[in-house]
């Protein structure tokens, strides 16, 4: 057992609340296979599904090309199926409804902490997104139906472009690029920045640098790397509303991933 941090703390409303967003957050996507599962909540305690091990343990370990693209495209499904939830409406408490405030194509919610650290990995091999104490839902302009974007003072090296350069247009997409990292982590096993002598740079437009190895055809990679590589240029683009979703980067990955084993056959 860790040594406690502290042994009393004092909660105030905002604790309370961001604990209560990561209970509802998991409560509201059991239905999901790649959301970590909760068992139970009260104040700022919840009882959720254990992992095997950790996002970033997993990148310490021997994984072939193949594993490396399973739980990218795990990781992705679950940034999607999190995007996507559904809301309710407030006079109902089981009758969802998208469609009255909001088109289905607008994310309703953003996990702004996502970094390989931030999935479990089960028994099962199966990997999860968790630890949805820093989610924000996703408000809409009921003038112009449109969702407000909003400003972040937090840059490290998993955030997007737009929160290092403390843009006014964060939202889901910020995920999108953070999620880019993950799998950057996935395939080279470091993290973002680590092959650049200067970090916190995305504000300035700045992508991590992949290794000419996993990039080179000339040299003959696993053709999953090659897939991942394209994924990853796909999210890391300066602008947030040129990225695509995560449901668009989990169908392509589900797409390669198929197209790659019927090809072997």
């Amino acid at each position: 057992m860790q040594n406690p941090i502290r042994y009393r703390r004092a909660f105030d409303r905002y604790s309370f609340e961001k604990h209560r967003i990561d209970a509802l957050v998991m409560e509201s996507l059991t239905s999901s296979p790649y959301v970590a599962d909760i068992y139970g909540f009260c104040g700022e305690s919840v009882a959720n599904e254990f992992g095997y091990k950790s996002g970033g343990q997993l990148v310490k370990t021997a994984l072939s090309p193949s594993e490396k693209l399973k739980f990218a495209t795990q990781a992705a499904n679950g940034v999607a199926d999190l995007h996507n939830m559904t809301l309710y409406d407030n006079g109902s408490n089981d009758v969802p409804s998208r469609d009255k405030k909001r088109s289905d194509h607008l994310a309703t919610l953003a996990h702004l902490d996502i970094k390989t650290e931030n999935f479990i990995v089960t028994k099962e091999n199966v990997m999860k997104v968790h630890d949805f104490n820093l989610a924000r839902f996703l408000e809409i302009n009921t003038e112009t139906r449109e969702p407000c974007r909003f400003k972040r003072n937090d840059c490290n090296i998993w955030r997007s472009p737009e929160e290092c350069s403390k843009s006014p247009t964060v939202s889901e997409k910020s995920d999108v690029y953070a999620l880019g990292g993950v799998f950057f982590n996935i395939l080279t096993l470091h993290r973002p920045f680590f092959y650049d002598k200067k970090t916190k740079t995305q504000g300035k437009g700045k992508f991590p640098t992949i290794p000419q190895k996993f990039t080179d055809k000339e040299k003959r990679s696993p053709p999953e790397y090659a897939v991942l590589v394209d994924a990853i240029q796909r999210i890391f683009v300066s602008k947030p509303e040129k990225r695509p979703s995560a449901r668009t980067i989990a169908n392509f990955l589900i797409s390669a991933s198929q197209k790659l084993k019927s090809d072997r056959l």
